[in-house]
C-alpha cells in the first residue's frame, strides 16, 4: 500500500523541523553600531564660564589700575581732594612757564560796556637775584558808539625794563595831543624803549628800592605760609577726562570757600601792618570788616571756577571762572547786571624760556627830552 502523503492541514499544523532561533549577542551590536559620545559634563561647563569670567576680571582689573581706561567710578582713580593737593605741590616747583590769559567785562545798564583783554606772559624764576619776565596785552574797550584798543610789550631783566606799544588808540584827540607837544607816533609804534632805573633815577633810589624788596620778599613769605595752610577752595563737581593741548587732565569743578576768605584777609591785613606794608592801624582797618564781607558774599553769592590738572604731571593746564551778578542785588534800585568770565591756559614748565634785551631801542631819556623841551617852549601848551 503506498505510503500516504500528510494533508495540507496536517502540514501546518506539524510542528516544524527547523532549529529555534537565537537572539545575536550584545557584543554584535556592540561591533555592528559605533557607540555615540557621552554628553559633556555640566562641571566642566561651569570651569570653562569660571575661567573666561576670570580672565575678563583680571584684564578689566588691570586696565583700571594701570589707568588705560580710567572712568570716574574707578576704584583706583585718586580723589579729587589728593589731585590738587599734588597740583599744589608741583606748582611750587616750577621755575618757567608761559601762560596765555582771556578777560571779558561786560556791563550792561542801558549803555552798556565792555572790555575785553588778552593776556600772554613768560615768567623765568631760575635766579632768584635775577628775575626775568616778559607780558603782552591787547584790551580793546568799547562803549555805546565808541571803541578803541591798546597793545603794548613789556620785558623785565635784572633792574632794566623795556617796552613796546604795538597798538596806539585811534583818537582823532590823542593824535592832535601828540602834535601839540611834539610826538611823532611813529617813532612810539612797534618801538622798544629802554628804562634803566638807575639812569632814570639814580643808584641811591635804585639802592632803597632794593632794601625795600627785601622787605618785601619776607612779606611774601608770610603771606605764602599763611596762603599754604588755608584751604581757599573745595571741589564740587569730578567732571569726565578732557586733553588740554595734547595731555589728559582731569576736570573738576571748584567752589570758592568763603569761610576760609573770611578768615585769612584779617591774618593777611594783620601781616601787612606788621610789616610796614600799611601805614593804617590794623584797628581801624578790621573794625567793620566782617560785616561788610558777610554783605559782599551775600550779594555776589557762589562763586564756582573750573581746573584742568595734568594727568602725569599733576600741573595746573587751565583755569576758568565766570559770574553775572545784578547789579541791583550791589547797589539798590540799580538795573542791569556785571558779567566777568576769565580763562587762562599755563604751559611750558621748566622748559627753557629766553627773555633777552632788544637789539634795537631807544632810551626813555631820548624820548622825554624833546618833549620836555616842546613843553617848556611852544606857546600854545602854556595857555
Amino acid at each position: 500500500m503506498p505510503d500516504q502523503q500528510p494533508n495540507l492541514e496536517q502540514q501546518i499544523n506539524q510542528p516544524s523541523s527547523a532549529p529555534p532561533s537565537v537572539s545575536p549577542p550584545p557584543s554584535y551590536y556592540r561591533e555592528s553600531f559605533p557607540t555615540p559620545p557621552a554628553p559633556k559634563s555640566k562641571a566642566n561647563l561651569i570651569k570653562i564660564i569660571a575661567g573666561v569670567a576670570l580672565v575678563v576680571i583680571l584684564g578689566a582689573g588691570t586696565t583700571l589700575a594701570a589707568r588705560i581706561w580710567d572712568p570716574l567710578w574707578n576704584p583706583f582713580r585718586p580723589s579729587p581732594d589728593e589731585v590738587i593737593v599734588q597740583m599744589t605741590e608741583k606748582m611750587k616747583e616750577v621755575k618757567t612757564l608761559h601762560s596765555d590769559g582771556n578777560l571779558e567785562l561786560n556791563v550792561k545798564n542801558g549803555t552798556g560796556f565792555g572790555i575785553k583783554s588778552n593776556i600772554w606772559t613768560d615768567i623765568d624764576l631760575r635766579d632768584s637775584e635775577n628775575l626775568m619776565g616778559a607780558n603782552g596785552f591787547d584790551i580793546s574797550f568799547a562803549m555805546e558808539g565808541v571803541q578803541f584798543s591798546i597793545g603794548f610789550e613789556t620785558k623785565q631783566i635784572e633792574e632794566t625794563s623795556y617796552m613796546k606799544i604795538n597798538t596806539i588808540p585811534a583818537f582823532p584827540m590823542l593824535q592832535s595831543v601828540f602834535q601839540m607837544i611834539g610826538i611823532d607816533q611813529n617813532q612810539l609804534k612797534d618801538k622798544w624803549i629802554k628804562v634803566d632805573l638807575k639812569k632814570l633815577l639814580g643808584e641811591a633810589y635804585v639802592a632803597k628800592q632794593k632794601e625795600e624788596t627785601k622787605k618785601q620778599e619776607v612779606l611774601v613769605e608770610k603771606l605764602k605760609k599763611l596762603i599754604e595752610e588755608s584751604t581757599f577752595y573745595s571741589v564740587k563737581t569730578e567732571l569726565p577726562d578732557e586733553e588740554i593741548g595734547n595731555k589728559k587732565a582731569y576736570h573738576y569743578i571748584v567752589v570758592l570757600n568763603q569761610n576760609e576768605i573770611k578768615r585769612i584777609v584779617p591774618e593777611i591785613l594783620k601781616t601787612l601792618t606788621e610789616t610796614g606794608s600799611s601805614t593804617l592801624p590794623f584797628e581801624q582797618v578790621t573794625s567793620n570788616l566782617q560785616e561788610e564781607m558777610d554783605k559782599f558774599f551775600e550779594k555776589i553769592g557762589e562763586l564756582n571756577g573750573e581746573l584742568w590738572i595734568g594727568k602725569e604731571d599733576s600741573l595746573l593746564y587751565r583755569f576758568k571762572g565766570e559770574k553775572t551778578v545784578e547789579m541791583g542785588k550791589i547797589s539798590e534800585g540799580k538795573e542791569g547786571a556785571i558779567s566777568l568770565k576769565i580763562t587762562t591756559d599755563f604751559s611750558k614748565f621748566n622748559q627753557p624760556i629766553e627773555i633777552e634785551s632788544p637789539k634795537e631801542y631807544k632810551n626813555l631819556d631820548e624820548i622825554l627830552n624833546p618833549l620836555m623841551i616842546n613843553l617848556f617852549t611852544n606857546p600854545m601848551i602854556g595857555k
